[in-house]
């Protein structure tokens, strides 16, 4: 039997940890940031020429997943390990985004177990904080859908807050009460809309955003902005999501 094919997502969120890992640390080079971490793999021939494992290579274009707490017979905890020095990149691996797209149905604790992992100001757009119980928490997630299912995003907020609404809307679009509900398909369609532009220019996805977003197409959203995104000018000639792109929200801060 052959090895068992990786899981797109698995292959897009790999990408994102390296680009994160890249970012942080101001390099962009398998090699070096492997001698970065793991210095003890880096080894010399004889010849004396320095080499590698190639795992970093591998990481970058999303062939192999790093080791981490979740994998119980980890020899290390590389993300961890890496995260002590960059700190986006742990947040980028664990974030719910990936357990969305992993999962085929959402149980009601799926649902709050990945709101609860966001940030406090994204929760917000979802849930009544105050609320304790399991049961209050799903009737107001519900409530805010129904009557308040707008989200905000502006030029002022950092990719973060991109990143746990694309999450949340995916899940909600995964949601059975939702998946006919014409009015909430519109508003579905302007709030996913409202995250591509600033994640396209992410550090972490800014180099493989078209294939991210056409795998989301064809796995996801699919014809979701053909159907219910009303905000168009004269390209009857572009179908999905890249008929949106005349409307992304770019943001204006710089990294520091």
């Amino acid at each position: 039997m052959g090895r068992k094919k990786r899981a797109k997502w698995e292959v897009f969120m790999t990408k994102a940890w390296y680009s994160a890992v890249s970012s942080d640390m101001e390099i962009d080079s398998p090699f070096k940031l492997e001698r970065t971490f793991q210095p003890e793999n880096i080894k010399r021939d004889a010849d004396g020429r320095l080499y590698s494992t190639r795992a970093w290579d591998k990481y970058k274009v999303g062939k192999k997943t790093p080791s981490n707490k979740d994998v119980s017979n980890s020899r290390i905890d590389l993300v961890g390990l890496v995260g002590k020095r960059s700190k986006t990149s742990e947040y980028i691996f664990h974030h719910p985004l990936w357990d969305v797209l992993k999962e085929s149905s959402y149980s009601q604790s799926f649902i709050l177990n990945c709101l609860s992992r966001l940030s406090v100001k994204c929760q917000s757009s979802y849930l009544n904080l105050i609320n304790e119980s399991m049961e209050e928490k799903l009737n107001s997630f519900y409530f805010m859908i129904d009557k308040s299912p707008s989200i905000k995003i502006v030029e002022e907020d950092n990719f973060e807050v991109s990143l746990d609404h694309l999450a949340a809307q995916l899940m909600i679009l995964g949601i059975p009460r939702y998946i006919n509900r014409k009015h909430y398909l519109k508003d579905a369609a302007e709030n996913i809309v409202k995250t591509l532009g600033p994640l396209s220019c992410s550090p972490w996805f800014e180099s493989f955003y078209e294939e991210f977003y056409d795998w989301l197409e064809e796995n996801y959203w699919k014809d979701l902005f053909d159907l219910n995104f009303e905000k168009t000018v004269d390209i009857s000639s572009i179908k999905g999501w890249r008929k949106t792109k005349y409307f992304w929200i770019k943001p204006t801060f710089q990294k520091k």
